[in-house]
C-alpha cells in the first residue's frame, strides 16, 4: 500500500494552485502531473455528490 506524501489540506492548497500551468506546479511540488489530474478528477467527483446530497 502505497503511504500518501501529501496530506488533504496540501492537495487542496495545490488544486488551488492550479490556475498556474499543470506542469510547472507539479515541477514545484515534485509530483507527476498524473497524480494532479487525479486528485482534480477525485474532488469533482466529490463536490456533484455533496451538490446532490444538498438538494
Amino acid at each position: 500500500m502505497n503511504t500518501l506524501k501529501f496530506s488533504d489540506s496540501q492537495i487542496l492548497a495545490i488544486l488551488e494552485q492550479a490556475e498556474a500551468s499543470v506542469p510547472k506546479l507539479c515541477r514545484e511540488h515534485n509530483m507527476s502531473s498524473t497524480t494532479f489530474h487525479k486528485w482534480r478528477s477525485k474532488l469533482n467527483h466529490l463536490a456533484e455528490a455533496t451538490l446532490q446530497l444538498e438538494r
